[in-house]
């Protein structure tokens, strides 16, 4: 979790358990209850494990509450405070959701023999991670690596 205005940056498994959380939110998502419910829920997960002095020093709880509405469209107003996630947006809502939030989460993923540096806004395409099957059914996968 890197910000971008002051460059404090820590390793998001070092203040948010991460897979505590991830059951967590599997056990929010099974209940099937309500939106209203299930938001609720999933606040109190973020409480549960999130730990405020191993995250940088400018990352407040509230920021964490503004990324994940940011994200899953929690509230009811977070497509007029952050910009539309539809197929439909358009650049403006693309530079709204940038510059409304000062906090970025990077990934660094690797691919093969490639790494890649991620951010939230872009996902690359792996041919390696496909089974061999489904390579098979798709006449556009590689046959050689990079």
């Amino acid at each position: 979790m890197i910000n971008k205005e002051t460059k404090e940056w820590a390793p998001v498994p070092r203040f948010l358990d991460a897979q505590q959380l991830t059951k967590d939110v599997t056990a929010i998502t099974d209940a099937a209850r309500g939106k209203t419910f299930s938001n609720f829920m999933m606040g109190m997960a973020l409480l549960k494990n999130y730990h405020a002095f191993q995250g940088p020093k400018g990352l407040k709880l509230w920021d964490l509450f503004k990324k994940f509405d940011k994200t899953w469209a929690l509230t009811k107003r977070s497509t007029t405070k952050y910009g539309r996630t539809s197929p439909d947006r358009t650049v403006e809502d693309a530079m709204k959701r940038r510059q409304t939030d000062p906090w970025n989460f990077l990934f660094i993923a690797a691919c093969g023999s490639r790494i890649f540096s991620i951010t939230t806004s872009a996902a690359p395409k792996c041919a390696s991670f496909r089974t061999p099957r489904s390579r098979a059914k798709s006449p556009s996968a590689p046959t050689t690596r990079a």
